[in-house]
């Protein structure tokens, strides 16, 4: 405690990326993956900062909606061959 002034630091692990990493490393190549990789440092690397800047702020709300919207694709592919694949059965 310096000054009287108690700082708290909060952690916290994101089960959900595991899976997703998993997901970017089951490609054909990993020339395919690593695209997602590459994003997901600079996202950790980013909110590793002890404060964030106007441009740090931006830049991971870019990087995060990027994921999300490649995330929600692969979702998608992936229901539909199960769709496809279970229609076939």
């Amino acid at each position: 405690m310096a000054g009287g002034v108690a700082a708290t630091r909060i952690a916290s692990f994101n089960v959900e990326n595991m899976f997703l990493r998993a997901n970017a490393l089951n490609q054909d190549t990993w020339a395919e993956g690593r695209p997602a990789l590459e994003r997901d440092a600079k996202v950790n690397s980013l909110l590793n900062n002890l404060s964030y800047s106007a441009s740090d702020k931006t830049e991971i709300a870019k990087l995060l909606t990027e994921r999300e919207l490649s995330t929600r694709a692969t979702k998608a592919a992936g229901s539909s061959v199960s769709a496809r694949t279970e229609a076939h059965v």
